[in-house]
């Protein structure tokens, strides 16, 4: 793969609190790309967003958000729009789990 190929794009990624999100987010922002880090937690957001902003010298912009309500995803789009941002990119990374027995 081109090394440059997320070169200035943008792309939105969800569930960036901790884990594989969080680890999307930054090896995009290695690769000189700026995102939209999308999670619940404000204040994991925020610094996530000053750490990329500082390290990689990328646009990273926090939004907050619950993508397990309804309207979230509608109200994050509009959050964009109202920034004036064009997405190239989705790692749509967040999501719930639950435990238990598997029935097949």
């Amino acid at each position: 793969m081109n090394k440059y190929a997320y070169r200035n794009k943008l792309a939105v990624v969800t569930g960036v609190s901790f884990g594989i999100g969080k680890a999307y987010a930054k090896e995009l922002a290695a690769q000189a790309c700026h995102a939209i880090l999308a999670a619940r937690s404000k204040d994991k957001l925020d610094a996530m967003e000053r750490e990329i902003n500082r390290q990689y010298g990328v646009q990273a912009y926090a939004l907050a958000c619950d993508l397990s309500n309804a309207n979230a995803p509608r109200q994050l789009a509009e959050q964009i729009s109202e920034l004036g941002l064009s997405v190239d990119i989705l790692i749509n990374n967040a999501g719930a789990g639950t435990c238990g027995r598997i029935y097949v």
